[in-house]
């Protein structure tokens, strides 16, 4: 199924964040040298624009100082798509500023808040907009809410009642709340003031799980740091044991976390799904300085999610969006291959990089930019990455990219349209894709219809062969030619379904053999071309680009678009039919190499 975009309210606290990170271990009592930044922050603010990145429609509720500060968070807001008409704004008052202390490894040493303006979110002020709120798919509160405004929406709100603690000096105002509460996710020192018991283990974390959830908390998330987190609903209970990160600032992670129970509920998951993916934004937002990771999107929860929990990942390649197809085709298709994926059991993840940022799982929106800015982004090979990293550019992703990204993020399984090869007329201009080097040593198994056609396929198979790559034919043993079944050329091996391909992959990788494989599909019968009519239409095609001089990454859209105009559009026609086939056929292998 696809995402759903619920529509989301938080009702809590906004401010401006003043962070200060040593670049040393910090010395009290002394100045310590490091970077001060100033951002717009808060505990729901910081929910609301982590709600907004992965794709809810969110109202922010919130008192603001008709000051600098206040207006420096309304423009910031409404730029990342959060609403905020439902704010309280005050003449003669100053908006909360929350000022903390690092230490030299992310984690915060010390931190002061001034949030004396959320007394202002009285009931009374609240009343006219608990319309609003009911309409809402959830509500999340925070416990820099007054007391009785907390208690005032516990007991008016038919909405599911979502909460997060703050701090441990606030987390008893949330007590009037607990008997209505949907999701809560105390920390390990919260849990303890609520439920008045010490926590030092999982099995005490379970006891106190057990306590909240009969003063009335229908689902509970406590987290126990880096040991992990425990949640539990009812009879069930499950502990999420802490993920590897790279721990830059912890700041924002209890914020995320939040954010990604409200995702998850929207999506309809269950408690454990929900967890995982609590955990994931938690991960991911300690990988930035700034509190609420830029990098977060609507996929990469849902990604990091799949991948934490051992379910099935299929990674898509960007190239067919900004090279492959013009605007608005080229996002249609990239939109229904990753539906195709999503309904044959696996989470897509299409690969990019965007602003210098290597991205596994785009948004709609990214999807959307690559496919308009089209030609404008730049062809993205091994030999690219470094430079458009360096500089914040755009990229997209080739196979080569997209299975270097894909590997970096752990994902095992990428469907394409055709891998790239060893180009006609090869022995004197030596063009030779960087596609196949790339199967000679990262661990990913693809998923095409062959290598394109406009190649030389003999000589493309003798390199795989040198190289060691298996090349594996889906119930054929005949090599497809990427718009035709049948080439003339046979595979290594013909393997007919997904879990007989899964066994042969699952086992390179236990024998530790270096490089990928790669699965041929061939290209649906009713969609396959008459070879005479292709081939004649590559013929002229390549003797083309020969006059021309196009030569290296220009080469293939070239002959693709040229192939297209000599069709008749024929060919991007069966070009897309083909990438459906290996989308549905990868979240197969992907779904029986997760089993």
């Amino acid at each position: 199924m696809p995402l759903r975009r619920g529509k989301i309210a938080v009702v809590g606290g906004a401010n401006m964040d003043i962070g200060g990170f040593p670049s040393a271990a910090l010395v009290p009592g002394d100045s310590n040298p490091g970077q001060v930044r100033m951002s717009v922050g808060g505990v729901g603010r910081n929910i609301a624009e982590n709600a907004a990145r992965m794709g809810l429609e969110v109202e922010l509720i919130t008192a603001l100082g008709a000051d600098a500060n206040g207006r420096a968070i309304l423009e910031d807001c409404a730029a990342k798509g959060i609403g905020m008409r439902s704010c309280r704004i005050e003449e003669n008052e100053r908006t909360s500023v929350y000022l903390f202390i690092d230490d030299a490894k992310g984690d915060m040493n010390c931190a002061v808040n001034d949030m004396q303006i959320q007394r202002l979110l009285t009931p009374e002020w609240i009343e006219p907009r608990l319309e609003l709120l009911n309409s809402m798919d959830a509500v999340c509160i925070d416990a820099n809410l007054p007391e009785e405004t907390i208690a005032y929406l516990a007991g008016e709100l038919t909405a599911p009642l979502f909460a997060d603690a703050v701090s441990a000096a606030k987390v008893q105002r949330l007590r009037p709340a607990l008997p209505k509460m949907h999701s809560f996710k105390p920390n390990r020192l919260e849990a303890e003031l609520l439920t008045g018991m010490k926590i030092n283990d999982m099995i005490d974390a379970s006891e106190a799980a057990r306590r909240l959830m009969d003063a009335g908390v229908k689902r509970v998330y406590l987290s126990m740091g880096a040991m992990g987190a425990l949640c539990a609903e009812g009879m069930q209970c499950a502990f999420l044991p802490g993920v590897e990160r790279n721990l830059v600032n912890a700041t924002g992670a209890g914020d995320a976390f939040s954010a990604a129970l409200l995702w998850a509920h929207v999506q309809g998951m269950s408690l454990q799904e929900s967890g995982i993916a609590g955990m994931a934004a938690a991960s991911i937002a300690v990988e930035s300085i700034e509190t609420v990771n830029p990098d977060m999107n609507e996929k990469k929860p849902e990604v990091k999610a799949a991948l934490d929990a051992g379910k099935p990942v299929v990674a898509l390649e960007s190239t067919i969006i900004s090279h492959g197809m013009p605007y608005p085709q080229n996002v249609e298709t990239a939109l229904n291959v990753e539906r195709i994926v999503r309904e044959n059991g696996a989470v897509p993840a299409t690969i990019a990089i965007i602003g210098g940022r290597l991205k596994a799982g785009l948004s709609e929106e990214e999807i959307t930019y690559l496919g308009k800015k089209g030609y404008d982004v730049t062809k993205a090979s091994r030999r690219d990455l470094p430079v458009l990293v360096a500089r914040g550019d755009d990229g997209a992703t080739t196979v080569a990219t997209t299975m270097i990204i894909a590997e970096m993020a752990g994902i095992r399984v990428f469907a394409t349209g055709g891998i790239g090869g060893v180009h006609r007329g090869a022995e004197t201009t030596m063009d030779i894709s960087a596609d196949l080097e790339e199967l000679a040593q990262t661990g990913v198994l693809v998923v095409c219809a062959g290598a394109k056609s406009i190649l030389d396929l003999g000589l493309t198979l003798e390199y795989l062969e040198t190289k060691g790559v298996p090349v594996i034919g889906y119930q054929t043993e005949e090599l497809p030619a990427f718009y035709t079944r049948k080439s003339g050329f046979g595979v290594d091996y013909r393997l007919d379904n997904p879990e007989s391909i899964a066994a042969a992959f699952r086992a390179k990788l236990d024998m530790g053999l270096k490089g990928g494989m790669l699965v041929t599909n061939p290209i649906p019968e009713e969609y396959s071309m008459d070879p005479e009519v292709i081939n004649k239409a590559i013929d002229d095609a390549v003797e083309e680009a020969r006059r021309l001089g196009i030569h290296g990454k220009q080469t293939t859209p070239f002959l693709l678009a040229k192939i297209k105009d000599i069709t008749g559009g024929d060919s991007l026609a069966s070009n897309i039919r083909l990438v459906y086939n290996n989308a549905e056929l990868a979240a197969k292998i992907a779904g029986s190499l997760a089993r």
